[in-house]
């Protein structure tokens, strides 16, 4: 059967009006240009073949089909079976103007997103947030959408509530992204009927969806790997967090701990205190230590990491030698200290997808509101087996190289250990 013009090397009128992709990022400037003809909604139903569209930006078929094959992952298209055709679903169509109003580029008629994000607070958290307001405005600025940023206190308070209306009357967004988003948010969110996605944290009585890693999840593989390698007495402590976290926490320890025959003990295992800062872990992991010194640790962030990892060499201990350590979540510093820590990778790139998704096309009411994209286990040089301990040994002992420090700093008030504690980054 022979080929129509459109899946020749000719070019149709209407997609001859694609600008020229250059030599330099090729794929990206391809992928933006049909990203911009599909959401000022060129073609209608279908897009083109792969030849014709190639022609038309001057580039090879190759670097077209590796553009439309970001476009199909990401929901601008769907493959529509033979000769390499795609449809163009509903969700990638032009929207309808907001009270008349167009976008300023392209005469396009766009909707505005408000991302909030949390305050800085030096951790692993900031770069997830800076990346979600980047891709965010990447997925969606050229289908005509304004993405707006705003960074604030997730708390609770009538001062902060105000302010969140100010910026719903300043702002006036069709949908809200609340990164690590807090109940209290969600509750303002819902008495103010506004559309709200969260981007992990915890949403008031699961009232909107929300995508995000599972600390659950990650603990529950941490536990897995430490209790593969023969470890009883593994730690992660649960500092300043709210009860339904350390409930999910915990209810993930216990599981993993029973799938190896091996019991669960919540002051051991997962302890929880409400001081915050490096005093309050320092004052917590004092006292766990006091009653059964644990053979691993794992911890949530980067900076209890690092205050963790402080403790146990102040009391002597060796990483992985004498403790193994375990970090759920991702910094760009794991690569820079030794041994190099254990951790996860988190592919922020398809949770900022899967928001796209919801904000183009929201789910029924009926849908499950967790969407959880799985996180990469990064084994690293932090872990090993447990040390053997001398016959007769208290369990409480941490180590026979720890030379009697660990007497001496454990049998100090906690408040004098964080006296002395070395400034955290």
């Amino acid at each position: 059967m022979a080929e129509t013009g459109k899946q020749s090397g000719e070019i149709p009128p209407r997609e001859a009006r694609l600008r020229r992709v250059e030599s330099v990022s090729k794929v990206d400037l391809a992928e933006n240009e049909l990203r911009r003809a599909l959401a000022s909604g060129r073609w209608g139903e279908n897009m083109p073949g792969l030849r014709p569209v190639a022609a038309a930006l001057r580039v090879s078929v190759r670097t077209a089909a590796e553009a439309v094959a970001r476009l199909t992952r990401d929901g601008w298209l769907e493959p529509a079976g033979g000769r390499k055709r795609h449809r163009i679903p509903v969700s990638a169509a032009p929207f309808p103007e907001r009270d008349g109003g167009e976008a300023e580029s392209g005469g396009v008629a766009g909707k505005t997103v408000l991302v909030m994000t949390p305050q800085q607070r030096g951790d692993g958290s900031d770069a997830i947030s800076l990346t979600v307001v980047a891709r965010l405005w990447e997925q969606l600025s050229p289908a005509g959408w304004r993405v707006t940023f705003h960074m604030g206190t997730h708390g609770s308070g009538g001062r902060r509530r105000r302010r969140w209306d100010g910026l719903l009357a300043s702002e006036r967004p069709d949908v809200i992204v609340a990164v690590l988003g807090t109940p209290e948010l969600s509750a303002w969110a819902e008495s103010r009927a506004v559309r709200m996605i969260f981007c992990g944290g915890s949403a008031h009585s699961g009232a909107f969806p929300n995508v995000g890693f599972s600390s659950a999840g990650m603990a529950a593989r941490a536990f897995q790997e430490l209790a593969a390698l023969g470890h009883r007495d593994i730690c992660m402590p649960l500092n300043l967090r709210s009860a339904p976290f350390v409930e999910g926490q915990r209810r993930a320890a216990a599981d993993a701990l029973a799938a190896a025959g091996l019991p669960f003990s919540p002051p051991l295992h997962t302890p929880a205190g409400q001081l915050g800062g490096p005093e309050g872990l320092r004052g917590l992991l004092a006292e766990v230590w006091r009653v059964q010194a644990p053979t691993a640790v794992v911890c949530l962030d980067w900076g209890e990491y690092l205050c963790a990892r402080d403790f146990v060499e102040r009391v002597g201990l060796s990483i992985p030698r004498d403790i193994s350590f375990i970090l759920l979540s991702e910094n760009e510093a794991v690569e820079w200290i030794a041994p190099r820590p254990a951790h996860f990778l988190m592919p922020t790139d398809t949770v900022v997808k899967r928001i796209t998704r919801l904000i183009r096309r929201p789910p029924p009411v009926s849908a499950d509101g967790n969407i959880r994209v799985p996180a990469v286990w990064v084994p690293g040089d932090s872990v090993g087996p447990p040390p053997k301990r001398p016959s007769g040994q208290n369990s409480a002992d941490p180590g026979v190289r720890a030379k009697g420090m660990t007497s001496r700093i454990l049998d100090t008030p906690v408040t004098n250990i964080n006296n002395r504690s070395k400034p955290m980054p």
